[in-house]
């Protein structure tokens, strides 16, 4: 140490500064990486080298430097293994990046290939000269500057002349290939290289001075050991080496926080197709937090403190640490949350069922994609088209913001059909302003393509932002189609209910005009004849006469118009004392006034399914509700009324004391409905116009059939 308290605490905090941050950036690489490969290996295995230099470079730093011990010869001799290897594997890593080993890519190779011989031999003679002979001077030679005459020795002049060309040759190459580096084979690499170059131009430049300086330090002290003739120019030139120390560990300090900021924003070295959110955010915490807990210790080091406050301040600094980033994460968490809610809500299909024909299902949608381009992802300019199998069901492509005409996409399809990356790069100009293609699939089955332009802030997006993207745009892909599905079964249904209506209504005038009064002409030919044949064969005609006459007595409650005429609950009342008066052995009726004032409102269609419901569950509470004993009493009550809150709904109530159900699910078994087709008919057919069916037990014992319809769907301006 140097004597000088503020001078040691800033050599001592930045070596251990520049300790943590290349470890973190070294496991970082190799652990989060993609695809294994060498030049990942090379690059991880680099930092981690210089991570290395750094613990020896604190190490020493923390002995006395003008003593020679086993623990500094150790620590000298351990520090020129990353000090020779780091120069050369820098290069090789940026050739790596450059392009220099992919197949496509030779004019990178024809460039550098003589070059990067050229470094392999020189790193391997400096090796060679470091372990054959005593090339290397002990640390006590140079702690008290008494190796001058050594330098008459060939292979310690030779190591001192190659170490500085060498290295300042492996920089300075580094910094020729990225000038032009080859073109990328990511998905996204081009532009991610070409965001990521000037931090690793940065970086080289500032390493480039460091070994110019390092060369211009060894002379220095080569041309000035040999006058070191008093105790105060030793101590002086001391100083001076201190001072330079910390100038060069400072340099290194700067370009490692360059080459972070390439890798955890652009993630250079991972061979991932993008970056990721929570690696960016990590390495600015570890920089804040290994910036803070190196001038702790390096002050307190300085100073000589007790180990115990050493290890008090280790501890705090520890457990404020940790307590910051819980909070940067649940924060966090909470902000992606926050985000991810509009398009977590439910879009209540069930719900839509019940609206109007003209109700546009792609609005709900459309909604949707604008908050997940604006609020979720930041995009400028976004496009979701479908394709293939939900091109029929989702026609219309949508776009952020609304109303940009969408691209055409054909091509693309084609070309992306078969790709497994998460997107591709596009040319905006091609594809209206958008330069992302996310595919979206449905197993192997490619059904849309998300187009991305730039991000708003004009950064570039995270994996985890392209991924919810993905999941989101495919969500509300099926949101389309589910629901364009639901709109076009529900318009169905209702055509069917019409033409049966139609054809109930044409049947019935046939019957009523033309087949009885043929039957009646029958009849009365017969009966006039003399014959006992003749009037024998009146009577089953005269029979048959009369069941069609009931027949059409029976069906006309339900004619539209008198349906209409005389109410829901009477036409109710009117079919239980026709056809199941016998059944029960009392009816109890409610029929609240403005229930059924309310249903006279009601479109005559959407009547005749809410009668015909009520009717199976009459007949179905008479068929099942005495079990096993049918000569059993059984209480019916039916009531229709509106809803106690400001809800807008109708219930029709039908309710027995029979032997009831043990569930729902019983109840729409096929043993309770008669071969399963009943309520299950007329509960799609409630959907339709809007209501729908619940089946819970009953006060009375038996089961509780609830029709519930809101009236908001067909109030009289919608009609």
């Amino acid at each position: 140490m140097t004597g000088l308290l503020w001078l040691d605490s800033a050599l001592l905090s930045v070596s251990l500064l520049n300790t943590i941050l290349l470890l973190w950036l070294g496991l970082t690489v190799l652990l989060h990486t993609e695809r294994r490969t060498w030049g990942v290996g090379v690059v991880g295995c680099g930092l981690l080298l210089g991570a290395a230099f750094f613990v020896s470079h604190t190490a020493m730093l923390g002995h006395d430097l003008h003593y020679a011990t086993r623990g500094m010869e150790f620590w000298w001799r351990v520090g020129w293994v990353p000090v020779v290897a780091l120069p050369l594997a820098w290069y090789v890593a940026i050739l790596w990046y450059a392009g220099f080993w992919s197949d496509d890519c030779n004019v990178v190779r024809r460039r550098h290939r003589v070059w990067l011989v050229l470094c392999m031999t020189a790193a391997c003679g400096i090796v060679l000269l470091l372990t054959v002979g005593s090339s290397l001077p002990s640390y006590a030679q140079v702690a008290q500057l008494a190796w001058p005459g050594s330098l008459t020795s060939g292979r310690v002049s030779l190591l001192f002349a190659l170490y500085p060309i060498y290295v300042v040759l492996c920089i300075a190459l580094s910094l020729a290939a990225l000038r032009r580096p080859a073109q990328s084979v990511w998905a996204m690499g081009a532009r991610a290289r070409q965001r990521a170059r000037p931090w690793l131009i940065a970086t080289s430049a500032t390493l480039l001075v460091v070994s110019l300086l390092v060369a211009g330090i060894l002379a220095w002290i080569i041309a000035n050991a040999a006058e070191r003739a008093a105790f105060s120019i030793y101590r002086e030139m001391s100083l001076q080496i201190a001072w330079l120390d910390l100038i060069v560990s400072s340099l290194i300090a700067v370009s490692v926080l360059f080459l972070g900021q390439a890798i955890v924003s652009y993630e250079i070295f991972t061979g991932r197709t993008l970056p990721r959110r929570g690696l960016a955010q990590n390495w600015q915490h570890i920089v804040a937090v290994g910036t803070g807990f190196s001038l702790l210790a390096g002050a307190s080091m300085a100073t000589a403190l007790r180990p115990v406050y050493s290890l008090l301040v280790v501890g705090l600094l520890t457990t404020l640490s940790s307590v910051l980033l819980g909070r940067r994460f649940f924060g966090e968490r909470a902000r992606t949350l926050a985000q991810l809610r509009p398009l977590a809500v439910s879009p209540h299909l069930y719900d839509s069922l019940g609206s109007l024909p003209d109700a546009d299902v792609t609005v709900d949608a459309s909604i949707r994609f604008g908050s997940l381009c604006e609020n979720v992802i930041g995009a400028r300019v976004a496009y979701l088209v479908p394709l293939g199998r939900m091109l029929p069901l989702c026609p219309a492509p949508l776009s952020y913001p609304g109303g940009l005409p969408c691209p055409s996409v054909s091509d693309l399809a084609v070309q992306i059909k078969a790709s497994t990356v998460l997107c591709v790069a596009l040319d905006p100009a091609s594809f209206g302003g958008a330069g992302w293609g996310v595919p979206l699939k449905s197993g192997r089955d490619l059904v849309g393509l998300l187009l991305l332009g730039d991000r708003a802030d004009r950064g570039l997006y995270s994996e985890e932002e392209i991924e919810i993207a993905r999941a989101s745009s495919e969500r509300l892909l099926d949101l389309l189609a589910v629901g364009e599905t639901a709109q076009r079964l529900t318009l169905l249904l209702r055509q069917r209910i019409s033409e049966s209506r139609v054809l109930e209504g044409q049947g019935r005038r046939v019957l009523h005009d033309q087949v009885l009064p043929q039957l009646h002409t029958a009849i009365l030919y017969l009966s006039s004849a003399n014959s006992e044949r003749a009037k024998r064969a009146a009577e089953p005609l005269s029979e048959a006469h009369r069941q069609i006459s009931d027949l059409i007595h029976e069906v006309s409650l339900s004619h539209p118009q008198e349906l209409a005429e005389c109410g829901l609950g009477k036409a109710l009342c009117a079919f239980v004392e026709s056809d199941l008066g016998d059944e029960f052995s009392d009816v109890a009726w409610h029929i609240a006034p403005d229930a059924e004032k309310a249903a006279q409102d009601l479109p005559v269609f959407v009547l005749e399914v809410l009668f015909f419901a009520a009717r199976e569950l009459i007949r179905n509470a008479a068929r099942h509700g005495r079990g096993d004993s049918p000569n059993g009493a059984l209480v019916l009550r039916v009531s229709m009324e509106m809803a106690s809150d400001l809800t807008q709904e109708l219930i029709l109530s039908i309710e027995d004391d029979g032997v009831g159900f043990s569930s729902s699910e019983e109840v729409m078994s096929s043993t309770a409905l008669g071969g399963g087709q009943g309520l299950r008919l007329h509960s799609a057919m409630l959907t339709a116009v809007g209501a729908q069916m619940q089946v819970v037990p009953s006060d009375m014992g038996g089961t509780r059939s609830l029709i519930v319809l809101p009236l908001n769907v067909w109030t009289a301006a919608s009609l």
